[in-house]
């Protein structure tokens, strides 16, 4: 611990601050941590708890303190974020990043829905520094198995919290929502590091790394797959659940329905048809007092939103990825995961895909649930 102190304290002293940056930093460090702002801090839910809470109240009463608190400082101050947040594994900043930056920034996320936002984008962050790393040809052993540790510690703490998540009253879609974004930045990113393991001029030695840490990805998603279905089943399923699901997958689409591909607008179309006649049927059975067909009917609903959902995401995420990396246009849709059974809302769904016709007719794989 003390070595990664040092270091991080050697990296902070090469950075050099201008004197407008230097007067932002005393006044941020003036305004935000004065003792009135300490006290209003104090009276939000959950800060008490955070480390943050208990540096600015005395806590860390060690003797390095004062080098803590440049290092907060400097941090808050934008002048080390702006560098170290590029940082990858193997750069002199990353410690910095992961060390002081993601803790502080966590450390402001007082709702356990932030939390668990949180948690999740520091998935999306040791995943995109992999694919950097491939990208450049630099993916070796030692830094594979560290990134599967972060990743496998964060998927740990994202699970506990997004469950908590769930039995809050009312919170039961937001916690389904952040774990299938989690899921869909797996397909993402997984999609992405196939293309450039097998279409980048890359060493073979991190061509093999790469294909060790897709299948410890794939084995992580699934994880995190199957605590959904653990999630659904804790939160209950009503016409209303299904119904507020249902709302919530147009609205997305239709917000990112620019950004799709006809072949995933086809898809999502026939699963949003598929979804309004399961909740008609369902309300049906409702009024015949048949509950338990109309339930099953509602967790189709779910399912049918869920795996929308997904879709959406994930396409999204990987077209935002490749805009980033300047990676050259992947053509390839993330779609439905091919020959098996997914269990996105309490209800397993064979994933065989619809055949669109142009008088719109469809396999009755999935039909054949509705009636």
């Amino acid at each position: 611990m003390n070595n990664e102190f040092e270091y991080i304290i050697k990296a902070v002293k090469n950075i050099k601050l201008s004197e407008n940056e230097r007067a932002e930093m005393r006044a941020s460090l003036l305004e935000n941590f004065a003792p009135s702002k300490i006290e209003e801090y104090q009276n939000i839910t959950g800060f008490r708890n955070t480390r943050l809470y208990y540096f600015l109240t005395g806590g860390y009463r060690y003797k390095f303190a004062p080098a803590l608190m440049m290092i907060l400082v400097v941090v808050l101050s934008g002048g080390a974020s702006a560098f170290a947040e590029k940082a990858i594994p193997g750069d002199f900043l990353y410690k910095v990043k992961i060390l002081v930056n993601e803790p502080v920034a966590g450390a402001f996320s007082f709702s356990k829905e932030k939390k668990v936002e949180w948690q999740g984008k520091l998935v999306e962050r040791r995943l995109g520094e992999a694919q950097k790393l491939v990208s450049r040809g630099n993916f070796n052993k030692t830094t594979r198995v560290n990134l599967e540790n972060q990743i496998k510690n964060e998927i740990d703490e994202f699970n506990v919290n997004v469950n908590k998540l769930a039995l809050e009253k009312n919170e039961g879609t937001n916690s389904s929502d952040l774990n299938i974004k989690l899921q869909a930045s797996f397909k993402a990113h997984q999609n992405i590091l196939e293309k450039l393991s097998f279409e980048t001029d890359i060493k073979e030695n991190t061509k093999q790394e790469t294909e060790k840490f897709l299948t410890t990805l794939e084995g992580y998603k699934n994880k995190v797959k199957d605590d959904h279905k653990n999630l659904e089943l804790d939160v209950g399923v009503d016409a209303s659940v299904a119904e507020n699901s249902l709302n919530s997958i147009k609205l997305e689409y239709e917000k990112e329905k620019i950004n799709l591909s006809a072949n995933i607008q086809n898809q999502i179309n026939d699963k949003l048809v598929l979804a309004e006649i399961a909740l008609q049927d369902g309300k049906a059975f409702l009024i015949s007092s048949d509950y338990a067909k109309a339930t099953d009917k509602f967790q189709l609903v779910i399912s049918l939103t869920n795996k929308g959902k997904l879709l959406i995401f994930s396409n999204v995420i990987k077209d935002d990825i490749e805009n980033d990396m300047g990676i050259e246009e992947n053509n390839n849709d993330v779609e439905d995961d091919q020959f098996e059974d997914i269990n996105l809302g309490g209800y397993d769904i064979e994933n065989d895909q619809l055949e669109n016709t142009e008088e719109g007719d469809t396999n009755s794989s999935e039909f054949d649930q509705i009636n």
